[in-house]
This record gives structure tokens, C-alpha cells and sequence, in this order.
């Protein structure tokens, strides 16, 4: 808890493989995931819900919101049944209350919440996928490249809002193609080769690129 863990590899190296495992995304082949000390299963992205880890994927467009919905349909999407519904209808108040809140927290920028996720920019719809889970309450946050393909203004935002959900406690996992932007941000960095761990550094270590470089081929 309140840990940002890198996980740095070159391309191949096993890094989104291995977080897809973790939130359910793919079958995990071999290797036990433990939660607190236990060791828990995970066959599905529902299962990793129910154990609070939550994924922004690299591809946010295909696996990360619904572009065809709205801002506020996405935000509110994971919380339909345990938070939102009576019985089968959705309370339309709480889901504006709870939808509101995370739209204004992340300063999502558009007209309001119910313009189409897909209209918005990549900044933008990066913000949508978090504020989705950070209203479901995930304790565990998997950041697959949050920062790829968007401007350096919303980066410095995405990097702000990571170090509040450190700050609140919460376990960040975060993959980066940028060795800068782990080495800035992680508290430990763990190196991957063939898909197996190949190295691992403290932040205090004096860690450098050259040092990342090396232990990854």
C-alpha cells in the first residue's frame, strides 16, 4: 500500500502479459498471485474487481471505456450494481453525485458529462478510464503507459493524480516505455527479460537509465 512499483522490460519482455494475468485480461499459465499475504484466483476481469485491482490499459480506445457512450456512462459503468441500482434501475441522482465528483476531481474537459467518450482527446479519455475505477474504490491500480500518446500538459495531471492515489494508500503498478518517467515516479522498479524478473532497484539506489538499460539485455 502507497507504492508505485515500475515494471520496465523491452518490448517483448513480458510486461503487459504479465498484467493481464493479474486483472484477469488472460489465463494465467503458471505462479500464484497473493493478496495480502494469501494467495487468491484470478480467471476473469470480474474476479480481479471483486479483489479491488483495477487496469488502465495501453489500448484505452479498445479495452479501457466504450467510445460510443457518454463520459458519464463510462464513469459510471463499473458501479451499476453495487452502488448505483435499485434493483434492476439506476438511481439516476447517485450516479450524477458520483459521476460529478470524479469529473471535476480529474478536470476532465469537455462541454458536460454526457459528450461521447470517443470525441474526446486521448488526455482526456485517459482521465475517463481512471476516474472510472477510482469510483469503483480499487485499492490496486494497474497503469498500463497512462501517459503514452498524450500532451505534456495532461501528463503533468495524470502524474499529480498518481501521486494522490499514492498518497491515499493505494498499490500503483506502472509500465512506461519511458525509462524517465519510471525511474521519476516509482518508489522500486522491477526489470523483465524473456518474462522473467531480471532485476530490481530501489529508488534511492542512485538509479540511472544506463543501469535499467543494462539489466534489460
Amino acid at each position: 500500500k502507497g507504492e508505485i512499483l515500475g515494471l520496465a522490460g523491452l518490448i517483448g519482455a513480458g510486461r503487459t502479459e504479465t498484467v493481464r494475468a493479474l486483472c484477469g485480461m488472460d489465463e494465467l499459465e503458471s505462479g500464484k498471485i497473493l493478496l495480502e499475504g494469501k494467495e487468491i484466483k484470478i480467471r476473469s476481469v470480474s474476479d480481479a474487481r471483486k479483489f479491488g485491482i483495477a487496469m488502465a490499459t495501453e489500448d484505452r480506445r479498445r479495452f479501457g471505456m466504450v467510445g460510443c457512450r457518454s463520459i458519464r456512462e463510462n464513469i459510471a459503468l463499473p458501479n451499476l450494481r453495487a452502488k448505483l441500482s435499485i434493483g434492476p434501475f439506476v438511481n439516476r441522482s447517485k450516479e450524477r453525485s458520483l459521476v460529478q465528483e470524479y469529473y471535476d476531481r480529474l478536470k476532465i474537459k469537455a462541454p458536460n458529462m454526457n459528450v461521447l467518450a470517443q470525441t474526446l482527446s486521448g488526455g482526456n479519455q485517459q482521465k475517463v478510464v481512471l476516474a472510472k475505477w477510482l469510483g469503483k474504490g480499487s485499492d490496486i491500480m494497474i497503469l498500463d503507459c497512462p501517459t503514452r500518446g498524450i500532451d505534456v500538459g495532461t501528463k503533468a495531471a495524470i502524474y499529480q493524480l498518481i501521486m494522490q492515489m499514492k498518497e491515499e494508500g493505494k498499490s500503483i503498478l506502472l509500465i512506461s516505455e519511458e525509462l524517465q518517467e519510471l525511474i521519476g515516479m516509482s518508489d522500486r522498479i522491477v526489470l523483465l527479460r524473456d518474462g522473467a524478473v531480471s532485476g530490481e532497484f530501489l529508488r534511492n539506489e542512485g538509479l540511472t537509465e544506463a543501469k535499467l538499460i543494462q539489466k534489460m539485455i
